[in-house]
């Protein structure tokens, strides 16, 4: 069924077929999805908008891991002085996990 789209997403739709990196096309296509028409008729557009933006997402994530990003910040503290630490929470929440990561 054909949606009628207002003349920005009709700009933001040639920006994106025009963008050369990722992240302008990531751009371009969040500024198709704030100019989407937002009725019945027009369900699998924004359907596959959200997918594009998904897999561009990803693509630069992949990206920057390649680039020496890694899963994050890693950061040292030293051990000194005494403390006590409390950590509270539901069964199977991770708390195994921070203390043997720590």
């Amino acid at each position: 069924m054909p949606s009628n789209v207002s003349i920005e997403y009709g700009n933001a739709e040639k920006q994106y077929h025009e963008a050369y990196t990722l992240e302008e096309k990531l751009i371009a296509l969040q500024e198709m999805q704030s100019w989407e028409p937002k009725h019945k008729g027009a369900e699998k557009l924004r359907a596959e908008l959200s997918k594009k933006i998904a897999k561009i997402k990803a693509q630069i994530e992949k990206a920057s891991q390649k680039k020496g990003g890694g899963k994050g910040q890693e950061f040292q503290i030293r051990k000194e002085g005494s403390g006590q630490i409390c950590v509270i929470g539901l069964p199977n929440a991770g708390k195994s996990l921070l203390f043997k990561t720590l």
